[in-house]
């Protein structure tokens, strides 16, 4: 039986402007993700699947209007990871 990593991770920068960073510590596939962004009233706004750099996806969020957003990223079985970002 797989021992259960915790993943743990950070948006960066916060606020963002133009790309929002995700580093997910613990990831051991490098498939890539799929991140899900809604706005502050829960409407999506970003459905991607991101192939990460090491354990940091980035994700552009240039084309959000400026506020507060809510990120969600997956893998292939599971929710691994949420959070709020600001965006610029």
């Amino acid at each position: 039986e797989m021992p259960l990593v915790e993943i743990q991770g950070k948006a960066y920068p916060n606020p963002a402007k133009d790309a929002l960073n995700i580093d997910i510590s613990g990831l051991t596939s490098h498939e890539g993700c799929r991140i899900s962004i809604t706005d502050a009233l829960g409407r999506p706004c970003v459905d991607r699947f991101v192939r990460g750099e090491g354990n940091v996806l980035t994700l552009g969020v240039s084309g959000l209007k400026s506020g507060v957003y809510a990120y969600r990223v997956y893998d292939a079985e599971k929710e691994l990871l949420s959070g709020k970002f600001i965006k610029e």
